[in-house]
């Protein structure tokens, strides 16, 4: 009985650590992971960045099998030992992200074997669980523990057990859970080896004839370096609105208001504390349709150029990225990879290739600085807009409360339709 108490209790404080884990940024030691693994030749997905290193990364999950693509109705990713899916109807919560159930799947049809058969009274030294009627102990139960327990593995759906492994065709002691399928390899016992997790992703993709399609195609390696942009090189008469927030709440309901009722979707720069201090803002934003740029997490030059605070180095501009990713993303439902924009503007030769290291394409700058955000009046921000209006513009904007650029949203817009322009996000530019 204590044992069960005891289970409890270690899975309602996993539940609670996972759930803080969405709200802060991933734990990094030395240069940031890739996202890109020539292994596979697949990049982890903008929409699973964050909830596969939290739960392990390659260590655990495995190395992505395929691209993001829609299965079930669903954004999905395929790894070695797991599959990912969104669940939009948590958006904003530690859920939105899921492990598909693969252990389960897997073990359909098997109830009437003696490993699956449900414990009348619970195992010596193990733990159990009611849930399921299953116990865990010994190597198994440490290494479900250090792996994230209940949200990464799951419950217990089997004893343990001696099985044949698929893919080798040995015998292992195996035990399966809800989300995986443990196995023992006695001769690495005492290293971190002895445990291993089975590779269910990857047969689940083999048995449904995957593997060939499209999602699964090897992807060429992403750029060495992030783009600058300043302007995008179109001969279409297409604008790029860009609002930046990370003063002040300021005009921003008005500014949504707006751009709502003119049908426009802009691109927004948010840094990570005006997106703790606004979750509403940031959730009305995407649910609205408009693009995210991350803007860092305190909006720190990371040059030194424009707020005299020294630059920072390349671990710690990373670390400004992760912390802001980690609060805004989760409010969204996806990273903001690949767009950065760099506050005050200030970067240098070595950010191109740190930002590509860490995911981020796109270095966004911009073509015209309406200066709202520096007393200009609204005529002067609608003459300074129309006077550097071009095809691939960029019009940077701010939704504080010191801007005027919410006065002059609505005009601005007009006044650019009338010229002939429409409007497009920085995303909707690069996009296939």
């Amino acid at each position: 009985m204590r044992a069960i108490h005891s289970l409890r209790r270690l899975g309602t404080a996993v539940l609670v650590v996972a759930a803080l884990l969405t709200l802060v940024p991933p734990a990094r030691a030395g240069a940031v992971a890739p996202l890109y693994y020539p292994q596979t030749g697949h990049t982890v997905g903008p929409n699973f960045t964050l909830a596969w290193r939290e739960r392990g990364g390659v260590a655990i999950l495995g190395y992505p099998l395929s691209e993001e693509f829609s299965e079930g109705g669903r954004t999905t990713q395929y790894f070695e030992r797991a599959v990912l899916q969104t669940f939009p109807e948590y958006v904003g919560r530690p859920p939105f992200v899921q492990g598909l159930q693969l252990g389960r799947e897997l073990t359909i049809g098997r109830e009437a074997e003696a490993p699956f058969h449900a414990l009348p009274v619970p195992a010596a030294d193990h733990a159990f669980f009611p849930e399921t009627g299953h116990s865990l102990g010994g190597a198994f139960r440490d290494y479900w523990t250090a792996s994230g327990g209940l949200p990464v593995l799951g419950y217990p759906l089997s004893e343990e057990f001696v099985e044949t492994n698929p893919a080798d065709g040995r015998p292992y002691p195996t035990q399966y859970f809800e989300r995986g399928r443990l196995e023992y390899h006695a001769d690495a016992a005492g290293t971190p080896g002895a445990v291993t997790l089975g590779l269910l992703g990857a047969q689940r993709a083999a048995t449904r004839g995957l593997l060939g399609s499209a999602p699964f195609v090897v992807t060429p390696a992403p750029p060495a370096l992030a783009q600058t942009i300043s302007r995008f090189a179109t001969s279409e008469p297409i604008i790029v609105l860009t609002l930046d927030a990370g003063a002040d709440r300021g005009n921003t309901v008005q500014i949504l208001d707006t751009l709502a009722a003119k049908n426009i979707r802009v691109s927004f720069g948010i840094t990570g504390l005006w997106a703790r201090e606004n979750p509403d803002l940031v959730r009305r934003i995407g649910a609205e349709g408009h693009h995210i740029i991350n803007h860092t997490f305190d909006h720190r030059s990371f040059t030194g150029l424009s707020d005299g605070r020294g630059g920072l180095s390349a671990d710690a501009r990373i670390d400004e990225l992760e912390a802001a990713d980690a609060i805004f993303a989760p409010l969204l439902g996806t990273s903001a990879r690949p767009w950065f924009r760099p506050p005050y503007g200030d970067y240098d030769a070595a950010l191109a290739g740190q930002l590509a290291a860490a995911g981020y394409r796109y270095n966004l700058l911009w073509t015209i600085d309406t200066q709202g955000w520096n007393g200009a009046t609204t005529g002067v921000i609608l003459d300074r807009t129309f006077a550097g209006a071009a095809p691939g513009a960029i019009v940077l904007m701010h939704v504080g409360a010191g801007s005027r650029d919410a006065e002059a949203l609505g005009l601005m817009i007009d006044g650019l339709r009338a010229r002939g322009y429409r409007f497009a996000t920085a995303a909707e530019m690069v996009a296939p």
